[in-house]
């Protein structure tokens, strides 16, 4: 799958604009190849004005346009590398309580591992340990944290790279 991502001098109207044509909740910032920041929808809704506030739709815009990604991006983000092991990046986001990390070898990004890979790649998996796997929504997210502390340490060697080559 192709990586998305944003240039350094983009705005954060440019970064709402491709999370929202892509469907990510996760942006890397690129300074030429260089990972240099992340934005997430939560970053970009955070800096958006109130809709009950009395503002016009087109200083409502501005904000959007004016405001440099710079700004509001999470600076120099916790990466990991292709071949760490899936149990390492899974501690890593929650003890650092993250949704994402970039995967980066040497200084070129080459993927982004996000919570919902993680929950793709346990889907996949269950069903071997004899747990049936239903769509039960909430519930599945609720069983995430006692589910990944059995997988995290029945996996701990498959690889970041493993993930990424599926797609998962």
């Amino acid at each position: 799958t192709s990586l998305t991502t944003i240039p350094l001098a983009s705005s954060l109207l440019d970064a709402a604009i491709t999370m929202r044509r892509s469907s990510l909740r996760h942006l890397p910032i690129l300074d030429a190849e260089r990972l240099v920041g992340i934005i997430t929808e939560r970053d970009v809704q955070r800096c958006a004005p109130s809709l009950l506030s009395p503002i016009t739709q087109e200083e409502y815009n501005a904000t959007f346009e004016n405001t440099p990604i710079e700004r509001v991006m999470f600076r120099n983000p916790i990466t990991v590398a292709p071949d760490s092991p899936i149990r390492d990046a899974v501690l890593l986001m929650l003890d650092r309580k993250v949704g994402c990390l970039p995967v980066v070898e040497g200084e070129r990004l080459v993927g982004i591992l996000t919570r919902s890979d993680l929950m793709n790649l346990l889907m996949n998996f269950l069903p071997a340990f004899g747990f049936e796997v239903f769509p039960a929504g909430n519930f599945l997210i609720s069983i995430y944290s006692i589910i990944v502390a059995y997988a995290i340490f029945q996996y701990q060697f498959l690889e970041i790279t493993y993930v990424l080559r599926k797609g998962l």
